[in-house]
């Protein structure tokens, strides 16, 4: 389990955050890890680094790397629990990567890890849509399980929406969190028309790429498909029954108690979630500890979008409201029609904010 002119309410806020969320990522993009490829990584001494110890060398460019299907890692873009991520020059496509490498020990120690691992690239190579990161590979080298993925320099959700907070605000301008929200449920729509539950969205698997020295919020992607089951493939799945599986405050309440049997519409919960949380600040479901984040997503209600964002437009408000309720049935938990009533809401608003411009 994973466990991350003048305004009324009814109008849509828009300010020069753009330029603000702009300017912090050319300033930061040094120091944001994985959830920040930036558009220049040096080039690290990775001679030390005991995950890729035993990954064969290659030369590249005057400089003797560790390498994995004989793609050479130059930098660690960032490290966890299940392993590390790698930027790395695929030699035949001759483009950047990311190479994402399981530890040899957590292999040994649960082979469903490695099934997980391996299942997350065959579920991402049936899915094509220019707002899910791809997938190019998945192999073994020298007892290291690695899956090499397409490269987005960008910043994640979760990393913006925590320096935009720096700036003093509650959380993402509503344009913005709305165009965020539409590419990325692109990528989910996607996958689901293959009949693959992706099982952890949030802000943090959601990533802006860079275009120029911008970024570029209708061209986000949806990433990780480390979680996804199959519809088609159920009984091969290797979530075990009655399994809790996702991200604490952003999961539905049937992930809590059998993620197994999770369908659709828990993803198209955790979407609305991720906008809330881009909106507020912070995930709908809270508690002190673990166990009362997840009894507070099967058991209370959350705190309504509009007392924590008064200016939060009726539109969208609505999209996000009674959620709970209506959970379980209705077109609005396809991630399509969802895509759709996003798109809907912020052309309304843009057109409404030209007009009040041009009087």
């Amino acid at each position: 389990m994973q466990i991350e002119s003048e305004q009324t309410p009814s109008t849509m806020r828009f300010s020069d955050e753009k330029t603000q969320i702009a300017t912090i990522a050319a300033a930061d993009e040094c120091t944001l890890g994985l959830e920040m490829a930036p558009a220049s990584v040096p080039r690290q001494d990775l001679s030390g680094d005991k995950l890729v110890h035993s990954a064969p060398r290659i030369r590249y460019q005057e400089h003797v790397c560790p390498s994995l299907g004989g793609i050479p890692l130059l930098a660690k873009l960032g490290q966890g629990g299940m392993g590390a991520v790698y930027l790395g020059i695929h030699p035949r496509l001759n483009k950047r990567v990311a190479v994402k490498v399981l530890p040899f020990d957590l292999a040994e120690r649960s082979p469903d890890i490695v099934s997980r691992f391996q299942r997350e690239a065959q579920l991402a190579a049936r899915i094509q849509s220019p707002h899910l990161v791809g997938v190019f590979d998945v192999n073994q080298e020298n007892g290291l399980f690695y899956l090499v993925m397409e490269y987005v320099e960008g910043a994640s959700g979760q990393r913006l929406l925590e320096q935009v907070k720096q700036t003093g605000a509650s959380g993402l301008d509503e344009s913005i969190a709305l165009d965020i929200c539409i590419a990325s449920c692109a990528g989910l729509a996607a996958a689901h028309a293959t009949g693959i539950i992706h099982r952890d969205v949030k802000p943090d698997n959601i990533l802006v790429p860079i275009a120029g020295t911008e970024l570029n919020f209708p061209a986000a992607k949806l990433a990780d498909l480390g979680l996804a089951r199959s519809e088609k493939l159920a009984q091969k799945t290797v979530t075990k029954a009655g399994a809790c599986m996702g991200t604490p405050g952003y999961m539905s309440p049937e992930q809590v108690g059998n993620a197994k049997s999770c369908g659709k519409q828990a993803d198209v919960f955790s979407f609305g979630a991720t906008l809330y949380s881009f909106l507020s600040g912070a995930a709908p479901f809270k508690g002190n500890a673990l166990l009362d984040v997840l009894r507070s997503t099967v058991d209370s209600p959350h705190v309504p979008i509009r007392q924590l964002c008064p200016t939060v437009s009726e539109p969208t408000r609505a999209c996000r409201s009674n959620q709970r309720d209506k959970y379980s049935n209705g077109p609005c938990y396809f991630a399509g029609f969802f895509c759709f009533a996003f798109q809907t809401i912020l052309n309304f608003a843009r057109a409404s904010a030209d007009c009040v411009r041009h009087r």
